[in-house]
């Protein structure tokens, strides 16, 4: 599968004022056939934890801990070809306050 690296795509990170979670959001790639996110968790490899449809502009990732550090990429597919949205973007999620 080649891999191109979209130029103008960009993916934004959102964290909720309450509980935990991740949302990530980008700009649709016109060629995109599905989306696919990628998570890692400190120093471990990145995992697929998400599959979406090439109607999707975002994801949110309510499996995260308050004090765990993600980070996320997010690759679109198309016609045996493949893409990342950006550049992999990294989070710690706060800590619940006492």
């Amino acid at each position: 599968m080649k891999r191109w690296f979209g130029l103008f795509s960009v993916l934004f990170l959102s964290l909720p004022a309450l509980g935990h979670s991740v949302t990530l959001t980008w700009k649709p790639e016109p060629k995109a056939e599905q989306y696919i996110v990628y998570r890692a968790t400190g120093d471990d490899a990145y995992e697929e934890i998400a599959d979406l449809p090439a109607s999707a502009s975002s994801f949110q990732d309510k499996s995260v801990t308050g004090g765990g550090q993600y980070c996320y990429e997010v690759q679109w597919v198309a016609r045996g070809y493949a893409g990342y949205v950006g550049k992999p973007i990294c989070v710690e999620v706060p800590r619940d306050k006492k």
